[in-house]
């Protein structure tokens, strides 16, 4: 860890009465719920001195925060500005993000200024209305542009956006859901999105994705199943994907585990993590370690929601918080809504596990040192 959190006014020490593994919860408040960005983009930013988390005042949502993590500089920025309409990017100096707002992205700031980067053309809108412009922000891998899968109307657009100009170049249509789109960690052409349930907005009848994962590219060369013999719900339940460091596309099946797969001619998937229930993951920088939230739809007083340290060299797995709680909030349709799922990712330095917990009864960021999570290790 760059900083020492046991020392930081902000973060509360909080060990797991069952493996003994200490997390540090952040205390300090500025809004009633306060949850670690999603799991496909680090909340911490390279240098390590910043936690960017988002914030929720129900019934309404929040926006973008941030806080301090070196012990002798605790400052929070709350961020009105950044209204979240997907999940954010933070940019490699640490002290901004680029922030999907309504039809846009947005670069802000710590210090709250605010500079447009992206705008969808009105022509390609043509008076439809834009349900959402991009699922969460990745960049390709030479850092020259966002991979935007833009519901519209009653349709999807898988567009590139470039960062330098803002131009924005449609690639496909779609009368399916095209979401959670990403571009390859290495491959500066390829794209992994994946089909999702959606409503007629409409007639309001549901659409089921069928076949999950699709590759693409920028060249209109390839567009294409991973797997054509994955059909959801009837032979597998894969779902929640991402790009492991070396390139392979990763993904959880809630039924069977992590799988991992190349993307080339030559495929074979192979069953990384086997364990049932498990929902989001990611891997840490080096590609040894795998984190991933159990049970967060299902989760009771009976069956507690936990979040899970995998080794892929020894094959073993510990509890980083082996109950991550019941959200406070009585019906689970509304906090299924403020998506307080843990949500569990790395740094992007891969020293500390981040994630969201109702463990104290409230909705909090934690931080898990992986140093300390490892050491539990059976």
């Amino acid at each position: 860890m760059r900083y020492d959190l046991s020392r930081h006014p902000y973060f509360e020490p909080w060990v797991d009465r069952r493996t003994g593994v200490e997390n540090f919860i952040l205390a300090e408040r500025v809004a009633p719920f306060q949850k670690g960005l999603y799991y496909t983009t680090p909340s911490v930013s390279a240098d390590g001195r910043w936690l960017w988390f988002a914030t929720v005042y129900p019934p309404s949502r929040g926006c973008l925060a941030a806080v301090c993590l070196d012990p002798d500089d605790p400052q929070m920025r709350l961020l009105p500005e950044a209204q979240l309409g997907g999940n954010p990017l933070l940019l490699p100096e640490g002290d901004a993000a680029y922030v999907p707002i309504g039809t846009g992205i947005y670069r802000v700031t710590l210090d709250r200024q605010v500079d447009p980067v992206v705008r969808m053309p009105a022509e390609i809108i043509r008076n439809r209305h834009v349900f959402n412009l991009v699922s969460h922000l990745t960049l390709s891998a030479d850092g020259r542009y966002f991979v935007l899968d833009s519901h519209i109307g009653n349709r999807w657009l898988l567009s590139i956006a470039e960062v330098a100009t803002g131009e924005v170049t449609p690639l496909r249509w779609f009368v399916r859901c095209h979401q959670q789109s990403m571009f390859s960690t290495v491959d500066p052409e390829l794209i992994l999105t994946s089909h999702g349930p959606w409503h007629d907005p409409i007639t309001g009848d549901k659409g089921d994705m069928n076949v999950r994962m699709w590759l693409m590219d920028t060249k209109l060369t390839r567009y294409e199943p991973l797997y054509g013999d994955l059909w959801f719900n009837h032979n597998c339940m894969s779902c929640h994907e991402w790009w492991s460091p070396e390139g392979n596309v990763c993904w959880v099946d809630y039924h069977d585990g992590i799988y991992e797969s190349p993307t080339g001619p030559d495929r074979t998937r192979t069953l990384v993590w086997p364990h049932r229930d498990l929902c989001h993951g990611r891997c840490d920088p080096t590609g040894r370690w795998i984190i991933a939230d159990e049970n967060p739809y299902g989760r009771s007083a009976e069956r507690p929601c936990r979040v899970l340290l995998f080794d892929r060299v020894t094959g073993r797995e510990a509890a980083v918080c082996s109950d991550a709680g019941l959200p406070p909030i009585a019906d689970a349709a509304d906090w299924r809504s403020y998506h307080l799922d843990p949500h569990p990712h790395f740094s992007a330095d891969g020293q500390l596990v981040v994630y969201t917990t109702c463990a104290r009864g409230t909705v909090d960021v934690a931080l898990a040192p992986l140093a300390g999570a490892a050491a539990k290790l059976p």
